[in-house]
């Protein structure tokens, strides 16, 4: 909301960037937000919940990338379409079956990003536009 945005000291209007670069042989999409991000002490409660009592001394990195693994959710509302830790473990697992990789991370600026590398498709010329949307 635009209250919670301004008590964290942020625009009252939360901003995604998106932005597609071919590279030498794969196309890079790095999407990055503005908004509160991932509660990191959610994510690491859940790993410890699952046995994983090394959590405790992960870095802000591991705890990120452990998103990426099945039945890893932060969700506080578990149904059949959400919070049961699937959709980021089932992108990450179709990029790799692709020969893609996807990961996370949050910038110097505090903002989460997420970068999708993909094999490209052909040789041809494509057309890349950044884009933003206000939100």
């Amino acid at each position: 909301t635009t209250t919670a945005r301004k008590a964290l000291q942020k625009p009252g209007q939360g901003h995604i960037t998106v932005q597609l670069e071919q590279q030498k042989n794969s196309l890079l999409l790095t999407i990055t937000d503005d908004g509160k991000g991932f509660d990191l002490t959610a994510v690491k409660n859940k790993l410890i919940t699952l046995g994983e009592r090394d959590a405790q001394q992960y870095t802000d990195q591991q705890l990120l990338a452990a998103l990426f693994r099945s039945t890893v959710s932060t969700a506080q509302i578990v149904n059949q379409d959400a919070g049961q830790g699937v959709g980021l473990a089932l992108v990450a697992s179709l990029l790799a079956k692709h020969q893609g990789r996807v990961s996370v991370r949050r910038n110097h600026q505090g903002l989460t990003v997420f970068q999708y590398q993909f094999p490209a498709l052909s040789n041809r010329g494509i057309n890349l536009v950044n884009q933003e949307a206000v939100a």
